[in-house]
């Protein structure tokens, strides 16, 4: 009962559960939806359940009981009506300040970046704090000082990013750093060389959330360079939470990757599938999988052609 980073929740006989500590309550009685968030002792959250054994831990519980859960849509009228969809389209962007940032968004529904050429500054597309289903298409974030697409202690869901030229930033080229993504699709992108050789390890792809950080699947893409930077990788994922849960449902499936000190670092992960991709040149390891589950590993290839040496 005392602990504030638990999370509850009621059903019409006002079933409350604990998702800090994965269990469960039953109070006596019943009501409406709205009364869940009172429901809750003090220090405790009205949610829902948020992964599969959450869910299986609630439907064990709750028998026949019917279950309020706190689903509900949280875009207001007036963001469907007067705030959905941003979109930048056809411009290039060229930083001019040491913390010039191509595009920052933060807060917003159904962001489109397109045909956007941003080089010079700071970080190329910067996502922070909020932010709900984005489209990044036919970008090209080039030589950049930081990362190319930075998802910085953001919440989101969903975002696709296709069709992009992702090169020459420093910092990384698709950054998730901190906060919880889920649902992210890189596909039919070319991202190469993103770490700087005085700069602290990174990857062309770095996926490390400190939330709920799965769904991703990588499909399609060119990932290379650079063998010379330090602990470089073309893809890192890291699955650990800031609760010490592990994530993943992670696919890496029809790559092209090569010449980074390690192609593929998987780390603490959940259900991960690598197939199909094509592997060479890696310097340390063409692939590295440690302290993790359920991981499938179908047909690769895993060359040493002599033609690049």
């Amino acid at each position: 009962m005392g602990n504030a980073d638990a999370v509850w929740g009621v059903n019409s006989n006002n079933n409350i559960y604990n998702r800090g500590t994965e269990t469960w309550k039953v109070s006596s009685g019943s009501g409406a939806w709205a009364g869940g968030f009172s429901a809750c002792p003090s220090g405790y959250f009205f949610s829902a359940p948020a992964s599969n054994t959450e869910r299986e831990i609630l439907k064990a519980v709750q028998g026949s009981n019917h279950v309020w859960v706190n689903y509900n849509d949280s875009v207001k009228e007036n963001v469907w009506n007067n705030q959905r969809m941003p979109t930048v389209d056809g411009l290039e962007i060229v930083g001019d300040h040491p913390d010039a940032v191509g595009i920052e968004a933060t807060g917003t529904m159904q962001l489109v970046a397109s045909r956007v050429n941003v080089r010079g500054a700071m970080h190329g597309i910067h996502l922070r704090r909020r932010n709900r289903n984005v489209i990044v298409a036919n970008c090209h974030l080039y030589e950049n000082r930081g990362v190319g697409l930075f998802l910085d202690e953001v919440n989101l869901h969903q975002i696709n990013v296709t069709g992009c030229h992702i090169s020459y930033n420093g910092g990384g080229g698709i950054v998730v750093r901190g906060g919880g993504v889920c649902n992210m699709q890189i596909s039919g992108c070319d991202v190469e060389a993103n770490m700087a050789a005085d700069g602290p390890p990174t990857a062309n792809v770095l996926v490390d959330g400190g939330g709920v950080t799965a769904e991703i699947a990588i499909t399609g893409c060119t990932l290379q360079h650079t063998h010379t930077c330090p602990d470089s990788a073309n893809i890192r994922f890291v699955g650990t939470d800031r609760q010490g849960r592990t994530w993943g449902n992670l696919t890496i499936a029809g790559n092209v990757i090569s010449d980074t000190q390690v192609n593929v670092d998987v780390q603490k992960a959940r259900g991960v599938s690598i197939v199909g991709n094509t592997f060479w040149k890696g310097y340390q390891y063409n692939l590295r999988i440690e302290d993790s589950s359920n991981v499938v590993v179908g047909p690769n290839m895993f060359d040493r052609n002599t033609n690049y040496w």
